[in-house]
């Protein structure tokens, strides 16, 4: 076998046995260190796609909060202006009322108790109106 190789020009087969040796070493290296590479890369693509979603997802929660803290802002703006409007609805009818207040109109006792009678018959908020009061009531039996 040694007389083919050297007739044709070929190195002796331990050297060719290391040439084709080391042609499969060298691409199992290469396809080796390209697939690394490759994963690598890959790993690389897709880190930055996570970080490009995360980034969205925090900066529409940013846009989010800030747009519910508006509205609470806006919603105590309001109900604030309103509770001023109401204080000063009452200050002025306090101050009318005090200023149109009569004595000589004054109620006692029986007449307030009367007047809130008659408010809680209208309203439906008596126990029986079919009854008299206590008040109207006799206090002792007829005498036979």
């Amino acid at each position: 076998m040694d007389t083919i190789l050297k007739l044709l020009g070929l190195p002796s087969p331990g050297v060719l046995l290391g040439v084709v040796a080391a042609i499969l070493i060298s691409g199992v290296i290469g396809t080796g260190t390209g697939a690394y590479l490759g994963y690598q890369w890959e790993r690389r693509s897709h880190a930055a796609a996570v970080l490009a979603a995360q980034n969205e997802a925090i900066d529409q929660a940013n846009r989010d909060a800030d747009a519910a803290v508006a509205l609470a802002v806006e919603q105590a703006k309001r109900e604030a202006d309103a509770r001023v409007r109401a204080a000063g609805v009452r200050r002025k009818g306090e101050i009318d009322a005090t200023a149109k207040a009569r004595p000589e109109c004054a109620r006692d006792a029986d007449s307030q108790r009367l007047l809130l009678d008659a408010i809680d018959l209208a309203n439906g908020t008596q126990a029986d109106p079919s009854t008299m009061s206590d008040a109207v009531r006799p206090t002792s039996q007829p005498s036979k």
